[in-house]
């Protein structure tokens, strides 16, 4: 699978979306508020909302490899072969690629929401 077809597949620009939303709201709370009581409750409200959405990025790989290979099996029953390359450049580079792309996106959230989720905590205790 070439780097250029990857971006036409719409569930890759769904992670792209989710990912960059979720970690530009992080870095503004992490970042951009004064630390006093009103952020800690802003933040804390909003951490559960975070955590839906980075939850959601490896969900959203899944579907790409769904997707990719129903487009393969799809393939196999127009064509009536298995042709390993075509079956190996096609739906199945998808859906590889698509659960890779999701399951790297979640990991910096999930370490930013610790972040986060750490910063109230000492907000509160102080």
């Amino acid at each position: 699978m070439r780097l250029e077809d990857a971006f036409l597949n719409p569930v890759i620009w769904g992670i792209l979306v989710v990912a960059l939303s979720v970690y530009a709201w992080l870095i503004h709370l992490m970042l951009h508020m004064p630390r006093d009581e009103d952020w800690r409750k802003n933040a804390a409200a909003d951490l559960s909302s975070l955590r839906v959405l980075v939850g959601v990025l490896p969900l959203l790989g899944l579907l790409g490899t769904i997707i990719g290979l129903l487009e393969v099996f799809h393939q196999m029953t127009v064509d009536r072969g298995l042709d390993p390359a075509t079956l190996i450049s096609g739906g199945i580079g998808d859906a590889m690629f698509t659960t890779q792309v999701g399951l790297l996106m979640v990991i910096p959230g999930w370490l930013a929401l610790s972040y986060l989720q750490a910063k109230i905590n000492e907000s509160e205790s102080s």
